[in-house]
């Protein structure tokens, strides 16, 4: 039987449980989706199997009959979000961010400067985006709850630790970084746009925080038209 979603508040305690044998095994059928029970699977693999279907993060597959071994084991939504708990941000180099850190940091960018935040339910459930930074800023305010913020993966000195708003300036990116064009094309001019990848500590949803400079200009110029 397929073992019950559980809540995002239990993922952390689940991830803490898992051997670093487990997450092998846990990374090998979330990416194919599946492992055959059979002649190939080993007998210690065989037994972090049935470890990872214990916790619930795997889900053994029968035919008919319950009673014996089964035929296959499958992934499920609770292994991905574990895996993903274990191998996103917190699988690497990241600092600590207080809320009020980052608010400051973005009015500093101008309050009129607009964002767009992707993939966080507690900001996406609370306002619309994008936004200028001075009402993102007063969100983040009123939540006032530590961040995980990604950093570098070269930066061996963040280890977990809080850092505050003038560090930022070195852990950000650009849409750019990962943007590729061949001979005479142009970068795109959003390229330059500053992102960061973000989530609230203790919970498991991991968000990108990004800049929007077309909605930015855009803004800009309708003052600009009212003003006349």
């Amino acid at each position: 039987m397929p073992a019950s979603l559980v809540p995002h508040t239990a993922i952390p305690d689940l991830a803490a449980r898992v051997t670093a044998d487990m997450l092998k095994i846990l990374r090998r059928i979330q990416k194919a989706d599946f492992i055959m029970n059979g002649k190939d699977v080993d007998r210690e693999t065989s037994h972090i199997l049935r470890q990872l279907a214990e916790l619930g993060l795997v889900d053994p597959g029968y035919e008919v009959d319950t009673s014996g071994s089964p035929y296959m084991w499958v992934s499920n939504g609770n292994g991905s979000r574990v895996l993903g708990y274990l191998t996103g941000i917190r699988g690497g180099p990241y600092y600590e961010l207080p809320a009020l850190e980052l608010a400051e940091w973005l009015e500093d960018q101008g309050k009129n400067r607009w964002w767009n935040v992707d993939g966080d339910p507690l900001l996406n459930g609370r306002m619309s985006f994008p936004c200028p930074a001075a009402d993102l800023a007063y969100e983040l305010r009123s939540i006032n709850r530590p961040l995980l913020i990604q950093a570098k993966k070269d930066d061996k000195g963040a280890t977990a630790q809080p850092i505050g708003k003038e560090k930022l300036n070195e852990l950000v990116s650009h849409f750019a970084d990962n943007l590729h064009v061949s001979g005479e094309e142009q970068m795109p001019p959003w390229s330059e746009d500053r992102l960061f990848y973000l989530c609230w500590k203790g919970t498991t949803p991991e968000w990108l925080l990004t800049e929007d400079s077309e909605m930015t200009e855009q803004a800009e110029a309708d003052e600009a038209a009212k003003a006349k």
